[in-house]
């Protein structure tokens, strides 16, 4: 991602200088990528990295297409800006299927337990034969083929039908979560169990790809009107003429004449948790070129001449811009909306880690955390000793090992016969990304955040992490690119 972050700094460079059609190629060899990675993602987070991507390129491009007055920008807007995001492009079919592969070893590997029965005992033989109806791998695997196949064909819709297909993706997790636990039969009650805690909702990752064809279409409006020299008294009815409008309801963009931009409201999910896409596009002249600007004015702050903006002093300037933010931050005031802190540690997430925390005593029974587990907002369960010190933890698959090892007998077991004891945790003054890493090393889905003595003070889930660590570079775009407009620091 820094690297698009430098190539867009070359192409505003480039078309400061004057050299459009250089700007012009860098753009277009920076969309073709980012959407050939979109359309060609095996997995859900690739496929979010690329829309995040995209989302970047329309705005900052919006951004070096600004340096080029009105009589040349439209020769200079590359051709991938008219193109709409296509059905292939925006289809969570094969990410999706990626999901599925990835779930299908996990669920294989469940059956470790089983196979080590295997010998040729009568005694093993007798109990292999008692214990395979309550885990069958391959009905699990193709319950979660027939549920992933169902989200992808809700989510082959047309824009003016998204919403709908977003809100009704909630619909269906619940109901498969519902029709799974409690269990009907005895049959692969292991395998019902897994569903029933709680199938993932794809929703609001298809609502942020489906946004990117309102992003694009906002893009290329504001180079539309800034090139047809549109008075900004006169942006409203341009808006409500134009044939590009926003994509689920085909109303006209909205325009905030205060911030003089464009703006492009992406779909809210019924799940609250998703929260609609905002994207603002100004139309508004900058008093010099943009980084030029910055060039001068932290030459200026600084004591020294200004030089000549070149693609290396762009790049000088980048960093030049963090460390002026991070300056900035500590003397605005506590009310000022322009006090944004950087989400990269996990204390900036705990909240939401508190709201995940289940603790059970040592003699706690499996039924209970196995009853706490079937919530999908409780995949972890910390179990603690009698002064409140985390002790271990108990997981799905620990439900699914005492089953496995000890059949019925299972329900009797205590928390501490069947929690795992080598417990991996956090603290909330470790990094977001320290901790992204040694989950993906050790492949976890969540760990315990316990304080100095030890106590339990939430769960990060790796669902968190993710969303933290795309809005930190969402983020970082916004601070770089209200600094060097000067918005919030004059």
């Amino acid at each position: 991602m820094d690297g698009q972050r430098l190539l867009l700094l070359d192409a505003k460079v480039l078309a400061e200088r004057g050299d459009y059609t250089g700007a012009k190629s860098l753009l277009e060899e920076d969309l073709a990528f980012w959407r050939k990675v979109l359309e060609s993602s095996d997995t859900l987070i690739t496929k979010m990295i690329a829309t995040a991507a995209i989302t970047r390129h329309f705005e900052l491009g919006n951004l070096v297409l600004r340096q080029i007055g009105p009589e040349n920008v439209m020769s200079a807007v590359p051709a991938g800006w008219s193109v709409p995001i296509s059905g292939s492009e925006r289809s969570m079919r094969r990410c999706l299927m990626g999901e599925w592969l990835f779930m299908s070893t996990s669920l294989r590997n469940l059956d470790v337990g089983l196979d080590a029965l295997r010998d040729d005992s009568i005694l093993s033989s007798v109990e292999r034969r008692l214990m395979m109806p309550l885990y069958r791998p391959q009905d699990s695997m193709n319950k979660g083929a027939a549920y992933i196949l169902q989200v992808a064909d809700l989510l082959a819709v047309p824009l003016d039908r998204y919403g709908e297909a977003v809100n009704q993706t909630a619909e269906l997790a619940e109901r498969t979560r519902r029709e799974a636990w409690p269990p009907r039969s005895a049959y692969n009650i292991v395998g019902q169990l897994l569903i029933g805690m709680g199938p993932a909702d794809f929703g609001p990752y298809a609502r942020r790809v489906g946004d990117l064809e309102g992003v694009r279409r906002a893009a290329v409006l504001a180079v539309t009107l800034r090139a047809a020299k549109v008075a900004m008294p006169d942006v409203p009815a341009a808006l409500s003429a134009n044939s590009l409008r926003e994509p689920y309801r085909n109303h006209p963009f909205e325009w905030d004449e205060k911030e003089r931009a464009i703006i492009f409201r992406g779909w809210r999910s019924a799940s609250a948790a998703c929260i609609a896409s905002t994207i603002r596009l100004r139309l508004l002249e900058v008093p010099t070129s943009g980084m030029q600007w910055f060039a001068s004015q932290s030459a200026r702050d600084r004591g020294r001449p200004s030089a000549p903006l070149t693609s290396s002093s762009a790049r000088c300037a980048l960093q030049e811009t963090r460390s002026a933010i991070a300056q900035d931050r500590g003397q605005l005031p506590p009310s000022s909306p322009f006090r944004r802190q950087p989400m990269n540690l996990v204390q900036h997430i705990s909240e939401d880690a508190r709201k995940r925390l289940v603790v059970l005593s040592l003699e706690s029974p499996l039924c209970e955390a196995a009853e706490i587990l079937a919530n999908p907002n409780t995949p972890l369960v910390v179990v603690c000793d009698d002064a409140g010190i985390a002790v271990g933890v108990v997981s799905k698959t620990d439900i699914v090992n005492a089953l496995a090892g000890a059949r019925a007998a299972a329900v009797e077991m205590k928390a501490a016969a069947i929690m795992t004891h080598s417990v991996l945790s956090c603290h909330v003054d470790q990094t977001l990304q320290g901790v992204w890493d040694t989950m993906n090393t050790r492949s976890l889905r969540c760990v315990p955040i316990l304080d100095a003595a030890g106590r339990p003070q939430g769960v990060v889930h790796a669902r968190d992490l993710a969303r933290a660590l795309l809005n930190e570079i969402n983020e970082e775009e916004v601070l770089l690119r209200d600094y060097v407009l000067g918005i919030g620091y004059q």
